[in-house]
Formats: C-alpha cells, sequence, structure tokens
C-alpha cells in the first residue's frame, strides 16, 4: 500500500511540474479582410445549415451537398455579395411574414 502511494505521489508530482512549464503558443497575423470573409462564410453555412434551407433547396433540385461544396469554393471576393443576396431574400419573407400577421 506504501508503495502504491509513493507511485501515485510521484505520478502527482510530475504531473503538476508539466504543467508548470511554459506552453509554446502560435500566432500569425490575420488581415481585416480575411477576418471579414471568414466570417461572411460562416454566417452563409449557418443559413445552409437550417432544415428551412435544405429542404427549400431539394424543392429547386439542388443538392445540399452541392451547395455547401460551391460555397467551399468561393473566393473571399465572391462572398460578401452571396451573403448580400442572401440576407435581402430573408428579409424579404421576414418582410411577408410580418405583413401577413
Amino acid at each position: 500500500m506504501i508503495q502504491f502511494r509513493r507511485v501515485i505521489a510521484t505520478l502527482l508530482i510530475v504531473s503538476i511540474t508539466g504543467l508548470a512549464l511554459p506552453q509554446q503558443a502560435y500566432a500569425e497575423m490575420l488581415s481585416t479582410d480575411a477576418a471579414v470573409a471568414e466570417s461572411d462564410r460562416d454566417r452563409i453555412w449557418s443559413v445552409l445549415n437550417r432544415a428551412e434551407a435544405e429542404a427549400q433547396l431539394k424543392a429547386y433540385g439542388v443538392s445540399p451537398a452541392d451547395a455547401k461544396a460551391r460555397v467551399a469554393a468561393l473566393t473571399d471576393e465572391e462572398v460578401a455579395p452571396e451573403l448580400e443576396a442572401i440576407e435581402l431574400r430573408l428579409a424579404e419573407r421576414l418582410g411577408a411574414r410580418i405583413r401577413r400577421g
């Protein structure tokens, strides 16, 4: 039993000492355009991941997987206009829902 406690104590000492060692971090500069493009791309992904959007894509005869692949293939310059078009359509649908009451 005493030997078991020594092994446990040794392991605890080694692990706690390992936590105190400095950890190496990696960082790189990210341009504002790249950060905005990534957040825009994420917003498009969030729209495409909705069940309502997938159903609408299927109604148009488009596979949701194909649509997601096309979004992944967009350049940073192409993402912003696509997002604007999507947000415009969503706003129009919301406005129609509000008018219907």
